[in-house]
């Protein structure tokens, strides 16, 4: 949900049809990099470790803000 928050479309269809093709042409990372809009996947991780340390009402808003 992390991820799919961070892409453009925030939209969860979109991840299988835009996250997959990516990961099979660039690898996990880069792709992930590319997809959550961050400089690698060291960063995504980071700013995810953030995103957890957020109180559980801060962090359920995301999925409010996610389209299908």
């Amino acid at each position: 949900a992390f991820a799919i928050h961070r892409s453009r479309s925030r939209s969860v269809k979109a991840y299988t049809k835009k996250f997959y093709p990516l990961v099979a042409r660039l690898g996990w990372e880069q792709a992930l990099a590319r997809y959550a809009d961050v400089q690698d996947a060291s960063d995504f991780y980071q700013r995810f470790e953030k995103f957890l340390d957020q109180p559980i009402g801060a962090q359920m808003k995301i999925i409010e803000q996610l389209r299908p």
